[in-house]
């Protein structure tokens, strides 16, 4: 579906992504893990069009996307939801889902619009008494709600979340991250951005690692999260590791923690 191949890009002539080769196939969850200004947003940034790219390719069932408009890629079925919501601040809610259906040449009237609007709702029903309220004072949580929301109002087929979980409070994470794994069940990929690298690789088919604009390691997402070098750099298991105590048992146990979305450490 989605295809890099030695894809480089940054802003103006500083190249911050370098020789990157990424794929997310139909139907797939794929983490793109790595810490803070690793990358991971600029990648997301000109995979959606919001920065032109330098080298390399950057395809979208087969057809080069590189040199196409940010509303060409969503009306070929690609959405980004950015990091910090980034919701129109000064609109109602109703509004910004309308705003995410702006292209969409599907929706021919109000009726039509308020059913694709009662399918958002039907995953984030704490914005249904919001309707009609400025989008600005919504908590973190409903902001997040929102962005995703104005997101697959664009009906896509392929939708990027760029740190969905950053800023939440700690109960809201792993609703957060189930709501991203349902996505999956209705047939949409996702390429998921986050530096919560155990949740995302419990919710994710496969993985890359990213550090300093480069991709430093790529696998399933299981063998990932059992990888010990993963556990010590990005799920604070370092001291295991350095104790000694980093054993197959571990890694394994390791695993059935992140495959059930927990947030506790193995000891």
């Amino acid at each position: 579906m989605l295809a890099l191949r030695n894809f480089t890009t940054g802003y103006g002539s500083q190249l911050v992504i370098r020789a990157v080769s990424l794929d997310v196939a139909a139907g797939e969850v794929v983490a793109l893990i790595g810490a803070n200004g690793a990358g991971k947003s600029t990648l997301a940034k000109a995979i959606s069009g919001l920065l032109p790219a330098k080298f390399g390719t950057l395809t979208l069932d087969g057809q080069s996307i590189a040199t196409q408009s940010v509303a060409a890629r969503v009306q070929r079925g690609l959405a980004h939801v950015p990091e910090g919501r980034q919701v129109f601040s000064g609109l109602t809610v109703g509004q910004n889902l309308e705003m995410g259906a702006y292209l969409r040449r599907d929706i021919a009237n109000r009726a039509q619009m308020n059913a694709e609007m009662d399918s958002i709702f039907q995953l984030f029903p704490a914005l249904i008494p919001r309707l009609n309220h400025m989008a600005g004072n919504l908590s973190g949580g409903q902001q997040q709600m929102l962005a995703i929301g104005r997101g697959l109002m664009a009906k896509p087929r392929l939708l990027i979340l760029d740190e969905p979980s950053l800023g939440l409070a700690p109960s809201l994470v792993k609703e957060m991250f189930q709501l991203i794994s349902s996505l999956r069940a209705r047939g949409l990929a996702i390429l998921l951005a986050e530096q919560n690298a155990r949740m995302s690789l419990a919710i994710a088919d496969r993985g890359y690692v990213m550090e300093n604009g480069r991709i430093i390691m790529s696998d399933t997402a299981a063998r990932l999260a059992a990888s010990p070098n993963i556990a010590e750099r990005y799920l604070g298991l370092g001291d295991l590791e350095a104790k000694g105590r980093f054993d197959r048992q571990t890694q394994t146990r390791l695993v059935d923690v992140i495959k059930a979305g927990q947030a506790t450490n193995p000891v």
